[in-house]
């Protein structure tokens, strides 16, 4: 019985997750061909929209480092 449950919950989260399903006749359980669908759309859980830009990780790093480095107070010199 056990068995038939993590069966079902397995795929329950194969279906929620958008994940490929396994083809028996392929090599190693794969899909061959090319799979293009679209994920699911999920809420953003960041409370800032994120810049992915070359110029809004630079921007990223840049502010980091300062951070950082506002309360670097090496002991040796």
């Amino acid at each position: 019985m056990a068995n038939k449950f993590y069966e079902s919950v397995r795929k329950q989260e194969a279906r929620d997750a958008g994940m490929i399903s396994e083809d028996k006749g392929a090599i190693a359980n794969l899909p061959q061909g090319v799979i293009m669908k679209e994920y699911p759309k999920v809420h953003s859980y960041l409370p800032e929209n994120l810049d992915d830009t070359i110029k809004g990780i630079d921007r990223q790093i840049t502010f980091d480092n300062s951070k950082k480095m506002a309360n670097f107070d090496p002991k040796k010199i």
